[in-house]
């Protein structure tokens, strides 16, 4: 994550393993509001995710693939999106690991 890596006063750490353990959330995606089952190129969600094609790719059609087991929960893609409201969502998980 670009913040833990930046974070001036060391309060975030990078964890041993990486971000494979960490899971804040689960994300959703609305077709109905993703411009590109509208036949609009976009992949802007794609492309602020910080943990890349391990937890949010792009398929040949050039639609967001949602990878659960990859994913950590960060929020960047909800904020990203360029729909309003966006085509994603996240909701906070019960799961601590």
């Amino acid at each position: 994550m670009p913040c833990a890596v930046s974070c001036p006063t060391s309060a975030l750490q990078v964890p041993a393993d990486g971000w494979a353990g960490i899971h804040l959330g689960r994300l959703a995606l609305d077709p109905e509001r993703c411009i590109t089952f509208h036949g609009s190129a976009c992949g802007v969600c794609a492309r602020a995710c910080p943990v890349g094609e391990r937890a949010l790719a792009m398929d040949a059609a050039g639609h967001p693939v949602l990878k659960p087991e990859g994913c950590v929960g960060c929020g960047l893609c909800v904020t990203a999106c360029v729909t309003y409201p966006s085509s994603l969502a996240l909701s906070l998980t019960e799961e601590r690991v």
